[in-house]
């Protein structure tokens, strides 16, 4: 009990001192999260303090936390800064010492003024979280983070070739041309396919260089703040409403006692964790005014930086019971750009008070027994689940579905209760997935399904656990396609761009297609299975060919040839262009 109330001590203590700082101080004047970022990391591995602009207002108030007596570097971006001559009004108010830069790339700016620095991480900043994930470790183990992707991996690659290179590491998802290029450094790669497992490899490797810690950061990875890049401590990543199975045994079995979160937005999942873990969670929220205005100690907001944020949104289109099928039809509906991975759990209760739980057992075929189902982005997804219970009037559906960005990453919930309407529809539908082959040109596969009933079906086929980049990946189409009854269709399912590294990962492709009678009620499933296959190209395409080597050979061979000179004049020349032979 001491040693808590010690640390909760120390904890007040540094949000009423946060105001007080001497020393060499990095400022940075930028709206650009990676100029904030890079300036931070770059601060710390100098031993320096930093602190940064987050509106213009700020740009006065931020200087009551910085001493007067401090040496400033001021990092301003050249593009999206949120003062003009700033190092003007820092003059102005009172400082002796200010050196500035203007720059439109700080990362690789930065990293050149580290002529100490031998270790490198490299992130895609397309993924904003993996920059907080790996910032304690980069700190504590004298790593410089650059940002690289297909764009400038040529400008990453001259730095670190002019650079001495002890370590690199290419942490979470990154462009392949990324991980091509920078083999010569014989790189750790870091990528589990998935936020929360790489973030824990990652905290494994803090562990590794620092045994004795025993207090973590709580945090989700939207935000930059001052103690999740200073390396005292690792981040553990949180979901916004629910903490990831790997998440919550990884923190059962640790070596951690104490965790502070960052914020109170993830309140909920923070108590989850004190709850059911047992470890004492505090809550950092606010910090020491830097302009009080009374007696009595104030305090304001943290200071914190937002990241590019990745939100999903999955709702309830509507729940239906089908007499005629016996079938609790629930359909989902995806709000947002993303593919989103969902376990659904709902609950139905008729007036009696009587309760059926349903879940992804219940509602598909043996071929998902992991239980995870996916829905692509901005599109429905109906289950069907088989459903006994007594009574028709009065149901009620109490769902429950966690849902996330990839089949590990359970972060968010959809939690609702529902009114079930009543329907007797009997669907007659069915199809048979014909054939699938991969058009390298469009970057498409075409799957071809034969709708076999005898009235007209909806159809929205997926390809599987495609191998792209290392990375297991789903594609689907935004919208069903109606098949006439009797008819077959060859249906395009935009992919990534398949290397031939990407094509033989993956020697068998396996589809599933979501089909039914009603465009919003696609319930049935079918599944098949293909060995990778080109398309074959087109008897046009190959017509196109031949005439055009047919035109080059009479273009070559029509030619006259001077007797003399040798040179090819044109078929209806008189004289020799070259010599003026004449013919």
């Amino acid at each position: 009990m001491k040693n808590k109330k010690f640390i909760f001590l120390l904890i007040i203590l540094s949000l009423i001192c946060a105001n007080i700082s001497f020393g060499e101080h990095v400022l940075i004047n930028s709206k650009d999260w990676r100029d904030v970022y890079s300036g931070m990391v770059y601060a710390n591995l100098n031993g320096d303090k930093s602190n940064f602009l987050t509106s213009t207002k700020h740009s006065t108030i931020i200087l009551g936390a910085i001493s007067k007596e401090s040496d400033i570097f001021l990092i301003n971006s050249r593009d999206e800064p949120y003062i003009k001559s700033y190092r003007a009004t820092i003059l102005a108010s009172g400082y002796d010492s200010v050196e500035d830069i203007t720059t439109r790339n700080s990362n690789l700016d930065l990293a050149e003024r580290l002529e100490d620095i031998t270790n490198f991480i490299v992130i895609d900043d397309s993924y904003g979280y993996n920059s907080i994930s790996v910032a304690a470790y980069a700190v504590s183990s004298r790593s410089y983070v650059l940002f690289a992707d297909e764009d400038n991996i040529d400008d990453v690659y001259d730095f670190l070739s002019e650079a001495q290179v002890d370590n690199l590491i290419i942490f979470g998802s990154v462009d392949r041309d990324v991980k091509t290029i920078l083999q010569e450094f014989n790189p750790e790669i870091i990528n589990e396919g998935d936020r929360f497992d790489n973030n824990l490899k990652i905290i494994d490797k803090y562990v590794e260089i620092n045994p004795d810690t025993k207090q973590v950061y709580l945090s989700n990875g939207e935000f930059i703040e001052d103690s999740l890049i200073a390396g005292d401590d690792p981040v553990i990543f949180i979901g916004k409403a629910n903490v990831p199975d790997q998440v919550r045994e990884y923190i059962k079995s640790s070596q951690f006692q104490v965790a502070t979160l960052i914020g109170n937005e993830l309140i909920g999942a923070a108590q989850f964790i004190k709850r059911q873990i047992g470890i004492p969670v505090f809550v950092k929220f606010a910090q020491g005014a830097r302009t009080p205005t009374g007696t009595i100690s104030q305090v304001e907001d943290l200071d914190r930086f937002p990241m590019p944020q990745y939100n999903l949104n999955l709702g309830i289109y509507e729940i239906k019971y089908n007499r005629a099928t016996n079938n609790l039809e629930v359909t989902y509906e995806n709000f947002v750009d993303l593919g989103t991975y969902f376990i659904p759990t709902i609950t139905v209760s008729n007036s009696d008070g009587e309760e059926v739980v349903l879940g992804s057992e219940d509602c598909i075929v043996e071929e998902d027994e992991d239980g995870v189902l996916f829905i692509d982005k901005g599109s429905y997804k109906t289950l069907a689940c088989g459903l006994n219970i007594d009574g028709e009037e009065g149901l009620n559906a109490y769902v429950y579905t966690l849902f996330g960005e990839s089949r590990k990453n359970m972060e968010y919930v959809l939690e609702g209760t529902y009114n079930i309407s009543i329907i007797t529809i009997l669907d007659d539908t069915s199809i048979v997935i014909k054939g699938l082959v991969y058009d390298e040109s469009s970057h498409e596969f075409i799957v071809e399904i034969e709708n076999t009933g005898d009235v007209d079906v909806w159809v929205s086929p997926e390809i599987i656990d495609l191998i792209f980049n290392d990375d297991y990946i789903n594609y689907g189409i935004e919208e069903p396609i109606k098949i006439s009854a009797g008819k077959s269709k060859k249906i395009s399912i935009p992919v990534d761009d398949l290397t031939p590294e990407d094509i033989e990962e993956n020697e068998l492709i396996r589809v599933k297609a979501y089909y039914g009678e009603r465009e919003t009620s696609l319930f049935k499933v079918s599944f098949a299975e293909f060995e990778f296959q080109y398309k074959q190209a087109s008897y046009y395409m190959y017509v196109i060919i031949i005439v055009l080597i047919l035109l080059f050979i009479l273009f070559e061979f029509g030619k006259k040839k001077c007797p003399n000179c040798k040179h090819k004049n044109k078929r209806r020349a008189k004289r020799c262009v070259k010599c003026h032979h004449k013919f």
